[in-house]
């Protein structure tokens, strides 16, 4: 099963909102006059997303559908290559607006129309691809809200772009302030939770502090990507199989996946992160994932990244406010993937 299949729901959630982002929509109205094709966008991914779970099911015995999916993994990460496109234009004209151009008139002139002609083409290309996606899906009779049985399994860390981490210096020493200092307890683990609005830097903010060297006196490390899916079975093997690096058994019960992670666990400091939990995570579920937990060396963290204050105050011993960046620090990271070719 390859890593876009695995995600690719939770990707499709991620550009859904994206896409219903009103800054960016009425931006890029103005500028493009492609309001209508975004929106075209946003309910065709919706339409898609309703068959996914038959989808990831039937693949496993079809080939063709299999080819689908990987055809729509694809079409989902160029999506995303233009959203981010979208997001950076608009920043870089922002920047430039506020800190006046520094370059010959006319160049920026002939830059802005190049930049929205190249962009408009490749709009209506991906307009057509997903006209393709959603023809092929009927001609595969995929069925909508069916309940998946696949197995979930989450790799043990995320990949992210090497560099610098501009404008969390201070964010990033006061988590690992958190993580290191033994913090009083009725338990042995404490938990530290980041919250922020959607795209603000959290998993970027914490992937750096549990690659951070500080970190290494944890001597078990845990990384699972949770998403808007908090099925306490699905993110316990997900912890489990992260924990020991491999595939878990199929186990029948629930009680024996979370023996399994007791044992694994057991005596050790141990230093978990669950990346990108939704309100789909409610207290009683949130109290059943801890129980593993419990027999963990005393010092044991649990960083937590999510959007939502609620899910913060119900999960964290610690809750970190993480904020925008200021203008000057967004000027430095455009200026940083100001080599992105756009062309």
């Amino acid at each position: 099963m390859s890593l876009g299949e695995v995600f690719i729901s939770g990707l499709l959630q991620v550009l859904l909102e994206r896409l219903t982002s009103c800054e960016t929509l009425s931006y890029f109205r103005r500028l493009l006059g492609v309001g209508k094709e975004l929106n075209k966008w946003k309910s065709m991914l919706s339409t898609i997303r309703e068959v996914l779970n038959d989808a990831e099911d039937k693949q496993l015995t079809d080939q063709a559908v299999k080819l689908w999916l990987d055809d729509l993994t694809d079409l989902a990460y160029d999506v995303e290559d233009i959203l981010d496109k979208f997001s950076t234009e608009m920043l870089r004209r922002q920047m430039k607006d506020q800190h006046g151009a520094t370059t010959n008139k006319a160049w920026g002139l002939f830059s802005d129309v190049k930049f929205s002609y190249n962009l408009s083409s490749k709009i209506k290309k991906i307009t057509d691809r997903l006209h393709e996606i959603l023809e092929v899906k009927k001609q595969l009779g995929l069925n909508e809200g069916t309940p998946s049985t696949k197995a979930w399994h989450v790799p043990p860390s995320s990949h992210l772009p090497e560099g610098p981490v501009i404008g969390r210096d201070t964010d990033k020493t006061k988590i690992i302030d958190f993580l290191l200092k033994e913090a009083p307890s009725a338990v042995n683990f404490h938990v530290v939770v980041i919250v922020g609005m959607p795209g603000v830097g959290k998993t970027t903010l914490a992937r750096h502090v549990y690659d951070d060297d500080a970190t290494k006196e944890f001597n078990r490390k845990v990384w699972v990507s949770v998403s808007d899916d908090f099925n306490l079975e699905r993110v316990t093997k997900a912890i489990l199989e992260s924990a020991t690096s491999g595939l878990a058994k199929e186990y029948k019960e629930f009680n024996q996946v979370q023996e399994s992670l007791s044992k694994e666990l057991a005596g050790k400091k141990f230093l978990i992160v669950l990346d990108d939990v939704w309100n789909t995570c409610v207290y009683d579920l949130w109290i059943k994932l801890q129980s593993p937990f419990r027999v963990g060396a005393l010092g044991s963290k649990i960083i937590v990244t999510t959007r939502d204050a609620n899910v913060a105050n119900m999960m964290g011993s610690t809750v970190y406010q993480l904020d925008c960046m200021t203008n000057d620090q967004c000027w430095e990271v455009f200026k940083q993937h100001s080599r992105l070719d756009i062309t």
